[in-house]
């Protein structure tokens, strides 16, 4: 296959492959770091793999926004290059020939069951629960799980530490008066990395007494001027 670049470029998005599922589902910014190559050059060369039939559109999609392509790649449906035409014509049986045309293809699948990206989530999963807190109950489930979620999803999962931290915010927050299950939807909602305190009481208790006893000293304050005007100008006995 040329350019060699094309070429790199569909061997960066087989390693990305599941191996179980045969499906691809590359990161433009991943296939740059992996290949040296710019944004502009990936997305061609990708365009170009799926003109050429090396990689297959499935129609699916996913990732976040929903609009991440779902490829698969084109093994056995490769038209013939000009040196398996060669074989063929040496008076090689065309099975024969065929066989070893497609059948190289198939090896490149072979690495992917030990790539990087596996062991990676080996990695992962094999860190002791443990090390994790427990949720306390009065942390809504739903809120709490849609949170870490998003942060995953962001490729930002919290640690224990960072989680322990989190719980001790939410119950201070809750002794304040706020709802730890609004105050993570609304990081949520807004793809927020962290937890923020709201700016007032949920249930408004605290401000509206201030306000109230500061009326009244103003109150109490006009009354004594009044007063003291009303005896000067004789009103008063």
């Amino acid at each position: 296959m040329k350019p060699s670049g094309l070429k790199f470029t569909l061997v960066a998005m087989c390693e990305c492959a599941n191996y179980r599922t045969g499906r691809i589902t590359p990161s433009i910014a991943h296939l740059e770091e992996i290949t040296g190559q710019d944004r502009k050059t990936v997305i061609a060369n990708i365009a170009e793999l799926e003109r050429r039939g090396y990689i297959t559109d499935t129609g699916e999609r996913t990732g976040r926004t929903n609009q991440v392509k779902v490829y698969s790649a084109g093994i056995g449906t490769v038209p013939e290059t000009e040196p398996s035409q060669k074989r063929n014509s040496s008076g090689n049986h065309p099975k024969e020939s065929q066989k070893r045309d497609t059948e190289p293809s198939l090896e490149p699948s072979s690495p992917t069951e030990t790539a990087s990206p596996p062991v990676k989530r080996a990695r992962k999963a094999s860190k002791p629960k443990s090390d994790f807190p427990e949720v306390p109950s009065w942390i809504p489930a739903g809120p709490w799980n849609g949170y870490l979620e998003m942060r995953s999803d962001a490729g930002k999962p919290p640690t224990p530490r960072a989680m322990e931290l989190m719980i001790a915010d939410l119950e201070r927050w809750r002794d304040a008066g706020h709802d730890p299950g609004t105050i993570l939807d609304n990081s949520t909602k807004r793809n927020w990395i962290g937890l923020f305190e709201p700016k007032e009481p949920q249930d408004g208790s605290h401000r509206p007494q201030a306000v109230r006893s500061s009326d009244q000293r103003s109150t109490d304050r006009r009354s004594t001027l009044a007063k003291v005007i009303d005896e000067g100008l004789g009103f008063l006995s």
